[in-house]
């Protein structure tokens, strides 16, 4: 489940890039063969209108609800991923409801999303990325990034595999830990490996394209393929 309430919190440029992490999230879980149940709770706004002039939205085979998720779903089912968290994740439980805050804010707002599921008495976690790789610098990643690794790890059962396919090179990270199966060449894109990401060519990886998209500056902005996507993402930030 995704948590789109920070809208007030982001920039009209911010909202924008969020709206594309999202585009990039729904194509990453409709094509993964072991795909989750995406919910958008907190849909409103700028986000709620951006996201209805993507084609074929209307379409998209996931939940939207313009409720928070604290209505939507009982307490108890909620886990609120953050990097902000103690506890560290081991394994996905069907019986619970995965959050991630759907927000960019270039790490303005440290700990928002611990300090929102704390006060709202409901359970956190953070994967385990410390376990596996070094990051030279804070465990925040965008929501695409979140999604395609717990789907790499739903498919394959093998964390550091999920970090190595996904986590960008730029933030230079190396792997705590001897695998029979090496470390990721790290000359070669992450996209050209194994994984979800892996399995989508040029043509398929492209966002889908606001039916009001007019100039070409509008175009550039929600990207032409999957690459300059990417790029674009990994500039913006991730989630608090």
């Amino acid at each position: 489940m995704i948590d789109l309430a920070f809208e007030d919190k982001m920039t009209g440029k911010e909202v924008k890039s969020n709206v594309q992490q999202i585009m990039y999230t729904y194509g990453c879980n409709k094509r993964c063969s072991r795909p989750f149940n995406i919910t958008l709770c907190a849909l409103h706004g700028e986000t709620q209108k951006a996201l209805e002039n993507v084609s074929g939205f209307e379409a998209w085979s996931l939940q939207k609800d313009s409720r928070p998720y604290i209505e939507v779903f009982k307490k108890e089912e909620l886990v609120y991923l953050t990097a902000d968290s103690p506890h560290t994740i081991d394994s996905f439980d069907p019986s619970k409801v995965y959050v991630v805050g759907g927000i960019v804010d270039r790490n303005r707002y440290k700990g928002l999303t611990f300090d929102k599921a704390t006060k709202q008495g409901i359970q956190t976690a953070k994967l385990p990325i410390g376990e596996f790789l070094q990051l030279s610098s804070r465990e925040v990643l965008t929501t695409n990034h979140v999604l395609a690794i717990m789907l790499n790890y739903n498919e394959s059962g093998d964390w550091c595999d999920a970090f190595q396919k996904v986590i960008p090179m730029r933030k230079k990270w190396t792997v705590k830990k001897d695998r029979k199966d090496g470390v990721r060449d790290t000359t070669t894109n992450s996209f050209e490996k194994g994984g979800v990401y892996a399995k989508m060519d040029a043509r398929s990886c492209e966002p889908p394209v606001s039916k009001k998209i007019k100039s070409a500056n509008d175009k550039k902005s929600y990207g032409s393929s999957y690459e300059e996507l990417e790029q674009m993402l990994d500039k913006s930030g991730g989630f608090a």
